[in-house]
């Protein structure tokens, strides 16, 4: 306290104290962490005391924090044969948003609101009930509201311009992070596509449960700050949803929440539809543009419907379910299977299973599972061309079919991968100058003596050029193996039938 002016007088047991205190806030702490600290402090005070029923009541008393003026009233007792004080306090007024919300948020969400700043104000009630002490802590309710808010990021197309809010952080009758909760009641982001809204609850901030829903319009780059932040950049489009939410918050990025061993997917059902989408998906350096799709949510099957754009220069059209496709992703599962079909313009393999790869395995469990299916197989074709883990039923045309060592034009053929084969059925492709169809399968589980491709194809010369092609399908004289070799495939079609 720098400077205190008060008046003072007792008069029948009571203590009656006004005027002003100047001064500075050291610190406020909670369970998260320092609140503030060496905040200035303009106080003006109205106490009462009375002694015998040591009772102690502020009232029309007002002090100035963060430069904004609060509004105190409350009493303050002690229990007989018990330490500590029992509390009972409102406070009420205008705070920065920013503060409030790094008061309000479990840690899980930290990471929404990261390198964000604020003009805006939150009207806040704030209120502490109960006994505190040594051991002990009080009921905490906050309530908070906005009005026109807005929230801006160092990416200028990261920003919230128009947010209208209205939520409560309660930390329960244990007075606890197990039994804390933030409800938001109603939570409206406006944009020129529209308004999306947002009611949901948080439960328990030491493993956050979310239940809630998500619905409305809204520009995709006001998308990208409430759903995964940081993990994608959008450029432009809208979206358009119907999403609802039950379980358990994934873990994050960052490393500020552990995955658990066992721990049960968030559940997501419903849709969404995106228009003219453009966006990166930062950690794998995916560029997507000009995206049109209706995607169905069903916890972890994804029904992608009428799809088409430009996923890193191929341009693309598909319908397609796809099953734990984000969970593979972000190293929660082994595998994801993708059912449906595809046309490409140009299709480069190795760019797509760049794009394919799974993350870093999220729990050691993982880890050495993956680790113990890496170990059980060689280097095979199927494994240059599919990433592991990915299984396929797919049907697939394109003009171009960019592989390693040749390129296919005009390509029609179904994959189908099982984890243990690959094949190949109704092939069709020019190659070579020739127009080639059949069928090719070959292992993926080379602990097997089997022959390692077996292909039965025709290919259709108008004219050969025979050293041309004696030279491509030449091949080094392999060094004797030690086993035995398995048996070849005898359904070869050769020589080709020229005309």
């Amino acid at each position: 306290m720098r400077q205190a002016r008060l008046a003072a007088s007792i008069r029948r047991g009571v203590l009656r104290a006004s005027g002003t205190l100047l001064g500075e806030l050291n610190y406020l702490r909670n369970s998260r962490g320092t609140r503030f600290q060496q905040e200035p402090v303009w106080a003006s005070v109205n106490y009462r005391l009375e002694f015998k029923k040591r009772l102690g009541t502020l009232h029309h008393t007002r002090a100035t924090l963060n430069g904004d003026t609060i509004r105190i009233r409350g009493t303050h007792t002690t229990v007989a044969n018990q330490p500590g004080t029992l509390l009972n306090f409102t406070f009420e007024g205008q705070q920065p948003l920013m503060e409030v919300l790094h008061a309000a948020l479990p840690a899980n969400l930290e990471p929404y609101i990261a390198g964000a700043t604020s003009p805006s104000k939150a009207h806040i009630r704030y209120t502490i009930s109960g006994l505190t002490g040594p051991t002990v802590r009080p009921r905490n309710v906050l309530t908070f509201g906005l009005r026109r808010a807005r929230l801006l990021w160092p990416d200028p197309k990261r920003r919230i311009d128009h947010w209208d809010l209205q939520a409560t952080y309660d930390n329960g009758e244990a007075h606890s992070l197990k039994t804390t909760s933030l409800t938001v009641q109603h939570c409206r982001v406006y944009s020129s596509a529209g308004r999306l809204n947002v009611a949901l609850t948080l439960r328990d901030f030491t493993r956050p449960f979310v239940s809630g829903r998500l619905r409305g319009r809204t520009e995709l780059p006001q998308l990208a700050v409430v759903v995964a932040p940081g993990q994608w950049r959008a450029r432009h489009g809208t979206a358009e949803m119907d999403i609802r939410l039950h379980g358990l918050l994934p873990p994050t990025d960052d490393g500020s929440a552990a995955a658990m061993i066992g721990q049960p997917s968030l559940s997501v059902q419903g849709q969404v539809t995106l228009q003219n989408a453009s966006f990166v998906v930062l950690d794998r350096n995916v560029d997507f543009s000009e995206l049109n799709v209706r995607v169905g949510l069903r916890d972890s099957i994804w029904t992608l419907s009428h799809a088409s754009g430009v996923l890193d220069h191929m341009r693309f059209q598909a319908s397609a379910t796809t099953t734990n496709l984000l969970d593979y992703l972000t190293g929660q599962r082994l595998n994801m299977q993708v059912a449906g079909n595809f046309a490409v313009d140009e299709l480069r393999v190795q760019r797509l299973r760049e794009l394919l790869r799974p993350s870093a395995a999220a729990t050691r469990l993982l880890a050495r599972q993956r680790a113990a299916a890496a170990s059980t197989k060689m280097a095979t074709l199927g494994g240059s061309l599919i990433p592991p883990g990915v299984r396929l039923h797919v049907g697939l045309r394109c003009n171009r079919l960019v592989l390693a060592a040749d390129t296919l034009e005009q390509v029609g053929l179904t994959v189908l991968h099982d984890g243990q084969r690959v094949e190949v059925q109704n092939l069709a492709a020019r190659v070579w100058g020739a127009q080639m169809r059949g069928n090719v399968s070959w292992p993926t589980d080379t602990l097997q003596q089997v022959a390692p491709i077996q292909f039965a194809l025709n290919m259709h010369y108008d004219t050969v050029n025979y050293r041309r092609l004696m030279a491509r399908i030449a091949r080094p004289r392999a060094a004797r193996p030690r086993l035995r070799p398995a048996r070849p495939c005898a359904s070869c079609c050769w020589p080709p039938t020229a005309r």
